[in-house]
């Protein structure tokens, strides 16, 4: 499940407070963005819209400015997920990192099933 919202779940891969995350969702124009890798990705299908920039290249500069060049807004809500909550840590950091103000870890695959089914 998501956890709290704290510099300690983060650093262990945690996501941020299941609320912080709905109240993220239910954001107009929130940009979820998946960061498995292609394979994982191929492998399972999400009841959400969402875009795929994995998190081998997020960390580094090209996958960022990929994001940057199609939402150039660093204020647009934008919610990181992946498999297990882990890859996301490091994705929501690398945004936070380049100057983006609205960025939450959605956790893991469970959490996002969950949150889709509470928005139905």
């Amino acid at each position: 499940t998501v956890r709290d919202d704290t510099d300690r779940s983060e650093v262990m891969g945690g996501g941020s407070s299941r609320e912080a995350v709905v109240a993220q969702a239910a954001k107009q124009g929130v940009v979820w963005v998946d960061v498995r890798s292609p394979s994982e990705v191929a492998r399972a299908a999400l009841p959400i819209k969402h875009e795929v920039f994995p998190v081998g290249a997020m960390s580094g500069s090209p996958t960022v400015n990929a994001l940057s060049a199609k939402y150039p807004d660093k204020a647009t809500p934008i919610i990181v997920f992946c498999a297990s909550g882990g890859r996301s840590s490091m994705a929501r950091r690398s945004l936070v990192s380049a100057e983006y103000t609205d960025v939450v870890n959605g956790g893991g695959l469970r959490d996002v099933y969950d949150i889709a089914e509470q928005g139905k």
